[in-house]
Order: structure tokens, then sequence, then C-alpha cells
């Protein structure tokens, strides 16, 4: 069996939510449990526990992995940086060892590290769409108020069209699954994300000109 080090960064939302509050000095040290686990292609290892008590030190996790998932069962109340290439590397196994609590504390993690300039805006777009179809509607909803936020204050009037034929073109697949009207065998769930994609991200269209809204 081999073992592997990864070191820990986490910073505090609350206070570091811009560039410019990232990037002052600050000497405060937080002592913060990190639950994390490593992932593969096809399995998550088994969530460990450390204490975080210096602004940066070294974990030894038990196991082989290719990535560690820092946020196990998504109950840390830090942020966290990661390698983004990493991140890709490991294709559709995001979406598919992570739980959907994992994937929800994901992609709110990395709209933070995109508001300070850890991240770009591409790589947050990257994996909201691969993320797309995680059971349950929070992960779309988040989504979707994020999208219309870049809508709104990220894009400019020259770049606007094709963001949303962007848009249009990751959910509209979504849409057209849920049906764009009421069924019987709709489920909670299902009511809630067609709700968001018609009235949540009303800014960026995902639904085809030619149809006429009809109630849900």
């Amino acid at each position: 069996m081999r073992r592997r080090q990864h070191h820990a960064q986490p910073f505090a939302e609350a206070l570091f939510d811009t560039p410019a509050a990232f990037n002052q000095s600050n000497e405060q040290i937080w002592q913060i449990p990190v639950c994390a686990k490593g992932i593969n292609q096809s399995s998550a290892g088994k969530q460990q526990c450390f204490l975080l008590t210096q602004r940066q030190q070294q974990f030894t996790l038990q196991g082989c992995s290719k990535f560690v998932f820092p946020d196990s069962s998504a109950l840390g109340y830090y942020r966290f940086d990661y390698d983004a290439a990493a991140m890709r590397q490991l294709g559709n196994a995001v979406d598919t060892v992570l739980t959907p609590d994992e994937r929800i504390a994901l992609i709110g993690n990395e709209w933070a590290l995109m508001r300070i300039g850890k991240h770009s805006v591409g790589d947050y777009l990257a994996l909201g769409a691969q993320l797309k179809n995680t059971p349950g509607a929070t992960l779309l909803g988040s989504f979707g108020q994020h999208l219309n936020t870049i809508n709104d204050y990220l894009v400019t009037d020259a770049d606007r069209p094709a963001f949303q034929a962007w848009v249009r073109t990751q959910f509209s697949p979504v849409l057209q699954q849920l049906g764009y009207t009421a069924r019987p065998n709709d489920t909670p769930e299902d009511k809630q994300k067609r709700a968001y994609l018609f009235e949540g991200w009303a800014t960026v269209p995902t639904i085809p000109r030619s149809f006429s809204r009809r109630e849900t």
C-alpha cells in the first residue's frame, strides 16, 4: 500500500470574499477539523479526519489515489484550493464517486475560488456543466443563480450571445428530458428543477424561442 502526502491551506470565506481582501496580509491562524478522502476513476477511499493547526500543514492519507477531496461528506466549514487540471483528469469520476452533497460543496467552493481570482470563470462553468445532472435540485438552482450573475456582470455585451448559446447547449437537454409541462409521474425534484429552468434562469434563456411557456 502506498502512502501519499497532501497539503491543505484553507481560507475563511467571510473574510476573503474578494481578490483584494484575499491578498491582504493576515496572520490569524485557525484551528480547523478537516475530513478528506482519496478518489479515483471508479471509487472513493475511506474518510480520514485531521486537525489543521498551522497555516500550512501536511497530512498523510492511507491508500493510493489520483486526487484528494478535502471536504469528505461536505461537512467542512472551510474553503479549499486544488489543482483544476487534476480534477479535469478525473473526468466523469467526479460525478460518480462524489456524493450529491459533496458535488454541491465542490461547485460552491469553485464559485468562491473564482470570486477571489484563484480559478477562472471557465473553470466554474466547466465544472457546473459536468455536475448538471446531480440528483436533487439544489445544485441546479445554485448554478442557475450564478449563471445569471455571470450573464449580468461578468460577460461583455459582445460575448453575451456566445455565453447564452453555451448555456442553451448545455442545459436545454436537461429541460427537454424533464419535459416542458407537468407530467403525472413528476417527482417533487422534477417540479423544482423545471421551475428553476423556467423562472430562476430567466435572464439566461435555456428554452427554445419557438416554445410558448405553459404552466407547470
